[in-house]
C-alpha cells in the first residue's frame, strides 16, 4: 500500500479496490473517503 493512499483502516480495502486501480488518484481518495464514513455510521 501506498502511505498516500492510506488514510484510516477502514478505507484500506476501499483504496486496494478503487484508488489503487485510479493510481491513487486525490479525487478518487476523496470519494472513497466519503464513502467510508457512510459505510461506517
Amino acid at each position: 500500500m501506498r502511505p498516500d493512499c492510506v488514510m484510516r483502516p477502514v478505507v484500506l480495502v476501499l483504496v486496494a479496490d478503487g484508488a489503487v486501480m485510479r493510481r491513487c488518484q486525490p479525487s478518487a481518495a476523496k470519494v472513497v473517503a466519503d464513502v467510508a464514513d457512510d459505510a461506517s455510521r
